[in-house]
């Protein structure tokens, strides 16, 4: 097995650190080891240096670990909260399925406790990056109105709506405003609403008897 390549994949699958990545691996090809024979354990882990096989021990006699333990065995030996060492120990898993050869595979998944076995399959599709590190496409802002644009009331932008500047009875409103005082259209002032005209008045006569 292609030790870079595991590796990347591992890393692809967890999104973890390079650090990380190889602490994970380390500690769940331990755990996965500790529970198959001396030559399947040495078949599985055969091409991987030094710093991936070190927690192995070929000589020890097989034992069987269901999933709960076999998780709490990778959170105690990377020292993860177990929520993490599952997610990590489940990376590698689907990577060592993923790269290994069938005939190992096969031997692997035979050897392991069922619970753990049912784990070391191919994910469905194809891995995305965590949602902490995964990059999401700009959100579509639609631009909301500006002084310039904006619609007072649903109406007309402000730069087009014209400012009321009186209200509908004053002077400054009318489209004549000085209409009741001017000669060629005035409807009568006081005198005409005192009916008090010069055309309908009556001359006023001189008192000679008080002379």
């Amino acid at each position: 097995m292609d030790e870079v390549a595991l590796l990347e994949k591992v890393r692809s699958f967890s999104g973890g650190r390079s650090r990380q990545v190889t602490q994970a691996l380390a500690a769940t090809l331990a755990a996965v080891c500790s529970c198959l024979d001396g030559s399947t354990r040495r078949a599985l882990v055969q091409g991987l240096g030094p710093s991936l096989v070190r927690g192995v021990d070929f000589d020890a006699a097989p034992r069987e670990l269901q999933a709960a333990a076999f998780y709490a065995e990778i959170a105690t030996r990377t020292r993860l909260p177990l929520g993490r060492a599952v997610e990590s120990g489940q990376a590698v898993l689907e990577a060592l399925a993923c790269l290994g050869s069938e005939e190992i595979l096969a031997r692997v998944r035979k050897q392991l406790h069922p619970s753990v076995a049912e784990r070391m399959v191919q994910p469905d599709r194809e891995a995305e990056a965590p949602a902490h590190v995964r990059h999401h496409p700009p959100a579509e802002h639609k631009r909301g109105p500006t002084l310039s644009t904006g619609r007072p009331g649903a109406a007309h932008p402000l730069a087009e709506a014209g400012p009321e500047l009186a209200h509908s009875q004053s002077v400054v409103a009318s489209p004549e405003p000085h209409g009741d005082s001017k000669l060629s259209s005035a409807h009568g002032l006081t005198q005409e609403q005192d009916d008090r005209t010069l055309a309908e008045g009556t001359a006023r006569q001189p008192d000679f008897a008080t002379k």
